[in-house]
């Protein structure tokens, strides 16, 4: 890049820019149209060759919306075994008609929009685009005949109303030149993305200046006999103009002859053997002797003018691509790309592809009905094309270097390696609530894969989610990006959403490479941009993960209902970024401190979790989606409708046998690591199921029966009356429940009367889990043993993950975000009454609906179901042991000092066996998932400590507090108080139901009335 004097002259009636600094190609994309108009060009020193024809080396802001000519190629060594990928792009058009296509020429006395048919020369021809586009191609030749010609007729083309160079993003001027020494047209481009000045002031050295220029200009100059000029537009935020990208998938056939250019009987060889059945035993010479009866040479060329004898000598119908560019041809005002090929037709469109297969490893699409095998052909030599795929951005990594199957694939150092530059971009919005969460905060580190920082700001504002998002699209377009929050697919990934729907790169959200799930967004995978969650690997606060884990950071404390209160006071202006009440609470400090926490937790966890499953963690969303990756289960799918038996089964057992202050010693005691425990010393189905009504075996069975537990003081069986009563363990009698044979084994040892109704039973059954919970066990046991902290946590919560998943339903739910009203047709078309539309923009909308079930259960279901119910029968062992009992929740419960002697007590390395959790002087049982015993061991469903809770007696608060202290518990106790929680101006209290529970309901209020409404 060299700077450029500056001149007096005017070149194509353009003024001359004082060249003061130079800029690099960067900074020139992430400017904006305003300061590109008001920015000094950038300039290349040299003349840029490109070759075939057309070629655009660098695309604009959304190149997806811009119709693209390239070609991305691989070596066509016909002995090489790999499979080699090409690439080209095709665009699928509805409703087409064709028209004629003319040449044309125009000259400076001429009318650019009447174009006269004037073909010249003995070169490629091109065709005219003359209407606006973002891609758009003129081409012409000169009417004087002479370099003045070209100059007058590019002259006069610049100063027309067509060009206004800040409309443009790029101009490229494209030279045809005939080369005599190899009787081949060659093509050179000139490009403004060389800076404007420059590539103005090379085309007048070019044309005007006969003794001037290298070589390659008095080349081009005594040689050129076309010219083409082609625009590409500002990106204005979309456009018709779209395109199906295909990727040939090349078959490669292990050739035993040492013959030459046998290869395209070889790809006959491979088709014949397809249409009858098997291995074609010709000969190569007896092929080639049906095509060339009187050639008796050693030569086994076939020259593309020899297709139709081929095709008539051996009765297949095939089509032949060939490996060069496509062509654009305007039909009805769209612009398509055609295909060079052979086939009757001449011309081929993506969307006269009906149908496209495979078999034999040859590839044949359907055109009309008929049946044709694919070639392609390349530099002399013809391959199999296996199959035509669409190549997409990774769903599930954002890569644009591999589709979504081959993701998991993909060793970590390919991984890395193919997306050149991979940056880890951490954030926290601040919010307040007016109605709903608006942000005036955002925190943000930019590291690289080594977690070396980048940059790291702090944006301030009512639009800083906006700045945001365009900064980092901007600033690191090209590059892979990963943001990275803490809880952030509950709220923030919310508040992203906007910007991304602003900024138009939302048209890939869906359900097909996005997740939404109980109203949160764990993961949005947008081209090379994904949002990720870092909760869903913890499961806890980021406060109490950052002591779990010993992050030395710590976390601060701020007031977020007084905040609120004060953009209220404000009147939500942005006076109150300048008030002294609110820059004293150091909000930016605060922001960014959580920030850094969050960098430092994400780095702890992504390094022992790649160590102990060699998986990058930010390809799943959830740690039980990675667990489940990890375990590799091998089983067969059941049956659809097994799926609401399942439902039917319950989870945990949580119960409260008594409530109130307990004064006295209690102890907390857990089954030590309860469900890998199960998973390890337990057998699980892998085959085939059937349903039968008498079952004697030995199999592993699931048994469908009505029992009669009211000799049990400690029921076994939790029991639904209907969908609508909750579930309840006190129940005598439990009618078309599903059992495991250890609680039938259980039930039966304890004189209850069962009576089957039939078994779903297992031939096939094994230690499917035992290998995968054994490793996380021994990884658990050396985090122990190098008092690595976060090994040993990581290890126990992958241990305990895997059961969830595998209860996990089948998710019907399908939805994408869109501005196409045919995309919100065919949803409607597809799925009929299911089909909801919400407006999320003045242009976007959010389309949902439900797909038909499934035949099959993609998870295993039944694995997951026995896992639960055996916990829950090793939990009920030990109640039942107890005189008194207290309380239970999932695989613990509170016993008294008095009883702790009935159980043997282990160390943290036996599993199954109880551990001592802790003990407590004074202990609040309020309901289910609601108790306390000591400030490290409580809970209260619904409440998360730092929303501020108040108890009022007749109207008057008489305490108050934001945690969940001892203090709140015994307020809920009181029956003469009322208790409510208030975070961003939404209130709940505390409610007792009917059975018992209590539950947090939201008050309808002044200020949660919009939300509720």
């Amino acid at each position: 890049m060299q700077r450029i004097r500056r001149v007096s002259e005017s070149i194509f009636g353009v003024d001359r820019l004082d060249y003061t600094q130079n800029i690099s190609y960067d900074v020139w994309m992430r400017a904006t149209p305003r300061q590109r108009e008001l920015a000094i060009f950038e300039a290349y020193d040299k003349l840029v060759d490109i070759s075939p024809i057309l070629r655009v080396d660098y695309l604009p802001d959304n190149s997806d919306s811009i119709q693209q000519i390239f070609f991305l190629s691989e070596s066509m060594n016909s002995l090489r075994i790999e499979q080699q990928k090409q690439n080209v792009l095709l665009e699928s058009i509805a409703n087409r008609q064709e028209r004629s296509t003319e040449y044309g020429g125009w000259s400076p006395n001429e009318t650019f929009e009447n174009v006269i048919p004037d073909v010249h020369g003995d070169g490629f021809t091109m065709f005219v685009l003359e209407e606006e586009a973002f891609y758009t191609r003129y081409a012409f030749e000169p009417t004087f005949g002479d370099e003045q010609g070209y100059f007058d007729s590019l002259n006069s083309l610049f100063n027309s109303n067509i060009f206004d160079p800040q409309s443009f993003d790029s101009i490229n001027v494209i030279f045809q030149v005939y080369n005599p020494d190899t009787n081949r047209n060659e093509s050179y481009t000139f490009s403004s993305k060389m800076g404007v000045e420059y590539m103005m002031e090379q085309l007048y050295r070019l044309f005007c200046e006969e003794n001037e220029g290298s070589d390659r200009y008095i080349f081009i100059r005594k040689n050129m006999f076309r010219v083409i000029i082609t625009t590409i537009k500002i990106p204005s935020g979309g456009g018709k103009n779209s395109y199906v990208e295909l990727c040939y998938k090349l078959y490669k056939p292990r050739l035993n002859t040492k013959l030459e250019d046998i290869c395209f009987y070889t790809c006959i060889k491979i088709i014949l053997k397809d249409i009858i059945g098997a291995s074609h035993k010709g000969r190569y010479e007896n092929l080639k002797r049906r095509m060339y009866p009187d050639d008796h040479s050693d030569n086994y060329s076939v020259p593309l003018n020899d297709l139709n004898i081929a095709a008539k000598v051996f009765d297949i119908s095939f089509i032949v691509f060939e490996n060069v560019e496509p062509e654009i041809i305007c039909n009805n005002g769209t612009y398509t790309h055609m295909w060079k090929l052979y086939y009757p037709c001449e011309k081929l469109y993506a969307s006269d592809i009906a149908i496209e297969s495979i078999s034999n490893d040859a590839g044949y699409i359907v055109i009309n009905g008929q049946r044709y095998y694919m070639i392609l052909y390349h530099n002399n030599h013809y391959d199999i094309i296996q199959k035509l795929m669409y190549r997409h951005c990774c769903s599930v990594c954002g890569s644009l270097e591999h589709v979504t199957g081959k993701c998991s694939s993909l060793e970590e150092t390919t991984y890395l390696i193919a997306k050149q530059k991979v940056f880890y971009i951490f954030f926290d919005f601040e919010t307040f609530v007016v109605g709903e969460q608006y942000p005036y905060m955002v925190a943000y580190i930019v590291t690289d894969i080594s977690f070396s920082v980048v940059e790291q700001d702090v944006i301030e504002g009512y639009d800083c989610h906006y700045k945001f998002i365009n900064k980092i699209l901007n600033k690191y377009r090209n590059d892979m990006k990963y943001l990275i929050g803490y809880n952030n697919s509950g709220f923030d990934n919310y508040i992203i959403f906007k910007p991304l729907v602003k900024y138009n790169i939302d048209d890939d959200i869906s359900d097909k490479n996005s997740i939404k799930h109980n109203n949160r967004l764990l993961r949005i995978v947008v081209k090379n941009l994904v949002i990720w969650d870092l909760y869903m690997f913890t499961r806890s606060s980021l406060k109490e993960a950052c002591v779990n884990y010993r992050i030395n950071i710590a976390k601060q404390y701020i007031d977020h209902a007084y905040i609120s209160k004060m953009f209220e006071k404000f009147e939500h202006t942005t006076d109150i970024f300048r008030s002294d009440e609110y820059k004293s609470l150091d909000i930016k400090n605060y922001c960014m401190n959580d920030v850094h926490l969050t960098v430092q937790l994400f780095r702890k966890i992504y390094n022992e979790l790649y160590n102990i499953t060699k998986l990058n963690i930010l390809n799943y969303s959830t740690l039980s989606s990675l667990v489940y990756k990890h375990a590799k289960l091998s089983f067969v799918k059941l049956p659809e409708w097994t799926s609401e038996i399942f439902n039917s089964i319950p989870g945990g057992r949580t119960q409260a046998f008594t409530k109130g202050v307990l004064k006295g010693k209690y102890n907390m005691l857990d089954i030590n690591s309860c469900y890998p425990y199960i998973c390890i010393t337990n057998v699980f189905g892998t085959g085939e199921c059937y349903y039968t009504k008498e079952y004697s075996g030995k199999s592993l069975y699931l048994c469908n029966c009505d029992v009669d537990q009211s000799s049990l003081k400690i029921k076994l069986i939790g029991y639904k009356r209907d969908k609508l009563t909750p579930l309840s363990w006190t129940e005598n009698f439990c009618y078309n429940v599903w059992l495991q044979p250890e609680e039938i084994y259980a039930l039966e040892a304890n004189n209850c009367p069962i009576q089957v109704h039939g078994y779903i039973v297992w031939e096939k059954y094994n230690y499917i889990l035992k290998d995968v919970m054994e490793n996380y066990r021994n990884h658990r046991f050396q985090g122990a043993k190098e008092l690595n902290v976060v090994k040993e946590k990581i290890a126990k919560l992958m241990g305990n993950s895997l059961a969830g998943k595998c209860m996990e339903k089948n998710h019907d739910d399908v939805w994408c975000v869109t501005k196409y009203q045919s995309k919100i047709k065919s949803y409607i078309e597809k799925y009929g009454d299911t089909v909801d539309i919400y407006k999320v923009s003045n242009k976007r909308f959010l389309v949902s609906g439900k797909k038909q079930p499934r035949n099959v259960l993609d998870k295993p279901r039944h694995i997951g179901s026995r896992i639960l119910s055996l916990a829950r029968l090793e939990l009920w062992k030990y109640l039942s042991i107890l005189e008194n009992p207290i309380y239970c929740d999932t695989d613990g419960f509170i016993v008294s000092d008095t009883e702790l002697e009935k159980f043997q007590m282990t160390d943290d390395k036996s599993y199954g066996l109880l551990k001592l959790e802790t003990s407590s002087q004074e202990t609040i049982i309020i309901s289910p998932k609601s108790y306390y015993m000591s400030l490290d061991k409580k809970s209260l469903k619904g409440y998360h400590d730092g929303n501020i809770w108040e108890a009022k007696d007749n109207g008057k608060v008489v305490k108050t507090g934001n945690t969940r202290s001892k203090d709140l518990y015994e307020c809920l106790l009181d029956s003469e108080l009322t208790v409510t929680t208030n975070f961003d101006m939404i209130t709940k209290r505390f409610i007792l139901n009917k059975d018992n529970k209590y539950t947090l309901t939201v008050l309808k209020t002044i200020h949660t009335e919009k939300i509720l409404s």
